[in-house]
């Protein structure tokens, strides 16, 4: 992928049943990573079961027999259809879409049938009639690869049930699945995908909304001192079941910088080679306590723990876990060296700390020596930008700039605001450049398909339970997008947050949710402006 690494490390929680199918994960390193995902208990309660027709029953991930997905398209034989894939709008729109965040990634549900409006439909000449799109799923990265070529992600659309009553429930036991690849080298915003985007960040920003609560000043801790020994204990960790899921440092912290790094929870833990944990669950204990830990070594020793209280006072409850209680990375209402008004064409934000791997925003407008009018300016056309260090100027769109926590450090009137310190912005909408969109109808579903050529070939469903009942057509236009979207993208998939509010996506370490290639069983058609 061509987009930054969104995290270091990604912490996969453990986290129960979702929608019927129990916990799996696309980190080969996970004891149900894609080569286990043969023993995901319940994989067999999943959402095609809602299909009467579809044969979903079992899970089919471990099976060696059959066609699976995704694979590597390469053409091995001539076209098998005579028309363009044929498209209908429906009465749907895009308001109608049940967007959603999922720990696999992105989804998007169309009403049932019946249910207020009528979905978009195509009609694909391979023996399937007009069918209406179901949902949709995006993934970073793509998971079919074209020719040995992976992509930045991946669109497909799920069409089932036939719309007209003479086709009966012809092959409705089978999945038409349409899908079309991204591209971010050539840095192209996507307005087709960028209403995509705004749905799902809605989404992203009610769950944000209710795992924090209104927005308080943070309450200031009390610091920590160095402690000799663990207040609370030697304790065992397990790699996929951190005692504390947020991991502040991943090398070389003493016990004084965790602390310190930690004030704003409850508990912290130092383990292996200076690695730091911050957290406020009680049950820091649930694999059991240990003998073997060196607390004052610079090496506490493997998936071992030395847990420590951070201050005595009233805990700080972490964004992470709670729903209900005050967020302790909420803006203040009044920052250190806020600015003093907020001009008209942005207004202020707040103070947040930044991450040189993980910046909040992508797009770096200016290096040094930006003015906050200045970088408004060069930001122009985006939602928000912010001023760091000594005049640097960053811009972007997405609405998890506070996913490294606030500060009150920020002197946004000054030249230097602060190493790591960012004082935000949101450009006045009225200001920010206007979509365009490419038909008079607006949104359309369909759009990148139609009168696109396209390969075909039979395989199966790319996740837990695995089925082998969907004929694929991969579109072969690649799509462009931009590298701003693609952030975006992978912040929305990592950013996924349980009924907890913990964070529990099922990425693997570069927040990837892509099925790893599978075998080539059958057939795989092309079709090109010679055929029809």
């Amino acid at each position: 992928m061509k987009a930054n690494k969104l995290f270091s490390i990604i912490q996969i929680l453990h986290i129960y049943a979702v929608f019927g199918i129990d916990r799996f994960n696309y980190d080969n390193d996970d004891s149900l990573g894609p080569d286990q995902w043969g023993k995901v208990k319940d994989a067999k309660k999943n959402y095609w079961q809602k299909f009467p027709l579809m044969k979903v029953d079992k899970n089919e991930c471990g099976d060696r027999d059959g066609q699976k997905s995704p694979i590597n398209i390469k053409k091995t034989e001539d076209c098998k259809a005579d028309h363009h894939i044929f498209d209908k709008y429906g009465t749907c729109k895009i308001e109608d879409v049940d967007f959603r965040i999922e720990p696999w990634g992105l989804e998007g549900h169309y009403p049932s049938d019946g249910d207020g409006c009528d979905a978009p439909s195509i009609d694909l000449s391979d023996s399937f009639h007009r069918r209406a799109a179901a949902r949709f799923d995006l993934k970073v990265p793509s998971e079919h690869t074209m020719e040995g070529k992976r992509y930045d992600a991946e669109f497909y659309i799920a069409h089932v049930e036939n719309t007209e009553r003479k086709n009966g429930s012809n092959r409705e036991d089978k999945v038409a699945m349409t899908s079309f690849l991204f591209d971010a080298s050539e840095n192209k915003k996507n307005e087709w995908l960028e209403e995509l985007l705004e749905g799902w960040e809605k989404v992203a920003e009610k769950e944000k909304q209710r795992c924090t609560g209104v927005p308080i000043p943070p309450p200031v801790a009390a610091p920590v001192s160095a402690p000799t020994a663990p207040t609370k204990g030697c304790y065992k960790d397990m790699k996929d079941d951190r005692m504390f899921s947020y991991e502040a440092q991943n090398r070389d912290a003493s016990t004084e910088e965790c602390g310190e790094l930690c004030k704003e929870y409850k508990y912290f833990a130092l383990q292996f080679k200076g690695q730091c944990f911050c957290g406020n669950n009680d049950d820091y204990d649930r694999h059991g306590s240990s003998g073997s830990c060196s607390c004052e070594s610079d090496n506490v020793g493997k998936y071992i723990a030395c847990v420590y209280d951070t201050f005595s006072q009233a805990p700080v409850v972490s964004p992470l876990m709670s729903p209900v209680a005050s967020p302790s990375k909420a803006p203040t209402s009044s920052p250190i060296n806020s600015p003093t008004s907020s001009p008209s064409s942005y207004e202020y934000k707040g103070c947040y700390k930044d991450n040189k791997s993980n910046r909040m925003f992508s797009k770096m407008a200016q290096r040094r020596g930006a003015t906050t009018i200045e970088c408004a300016n060069l930001c122009k056309g985006y939602k928000y930008f912010s001023r760091q260090s000594k005049g640097q100027c960053f811009c972007g769109n997405s609405d998890n700039f506070d996913k490294h926590g606030s500060s009150s450090s920020c002197k946004c009137n000054s030249s230097n605001v602060g190493s790591y310190s960012a004082c935000v912005y949101e450009i006045d909408g009225q200001k920010r450049r206007k979509r365009r969109l490419k038909t008079s109808k607006g949104w359309h579903l369909h759009e990148p398909l139609v009168k696109q050529y396209y390969y075909g070939y039979k395989g199966g469903l790319t996740m837990p339970p695995c089925s082998d009942n969907v004929f694929w057509y991969i579109i072969s236009k690649i799509q462009k997008i931009s590298n701003d979207q693609l952030q975006r993208l992978q912040t929305l998939i990592t950013g996924y947050r349980d009924e907890s509010c913990r964070y529990g996506t099922y990425a693997d370490r570069d927040g990837g949710v892509a099925r790893p290639l599978q075998s080539a069983k059958g057939s795989i058609f092309e079709c090109t402006s010679r055929d029809y």
